[in-house]
């Protein structure tokens, strides 16, 4: 039993610090982040995002329909991630997508 108890003992030696440690971890981000000003919100994510790559593949295989479903989808103004660069959309008119499109 000794055994047992100093092992005990032994995990709460560094588990209390780094609870601690964590929770001041939590507490700065939240005082730290940034906030919006009352009445704005964020734009919304296009669908069918994955992890790390996010909309890139979508966006790889049909830039203007994936750009066109997307403003049919969560409206004019939305944000996308392209495996990793992260940009806002602006705009809903389909010609005008088609032309950024296939500039890119």
């Amino acid at each position: 039993h000794l055994e047992n108890l100093e092992r005990e003992a032994t995990m709460l030696n560094w588990a209390l610090p780094a609870l601690l440690l964590l929770l001041a971890g939590v507490i700065w981000r939240v005082v730290t982040a940034k906030r919006l000003p009352a009445g704005l919100t964020t734009a919304p994510w296009a669908p069918g995002g994955i992890p790390i790559l996010g909309h890139a593949l979508r966006y790889r295989t049909n830039p203007a329909a994936f750009l066109s479903s997307s403003c049919a989808s969560v409206g004019p103004v939305f944000r996308l991630n392209l495996a990793g660069k992260r940009m806002v959309v602006v705009g809903s008119d389909s010609a005008v997508i088609k032309e950024v499109a296939t500039a890119s």
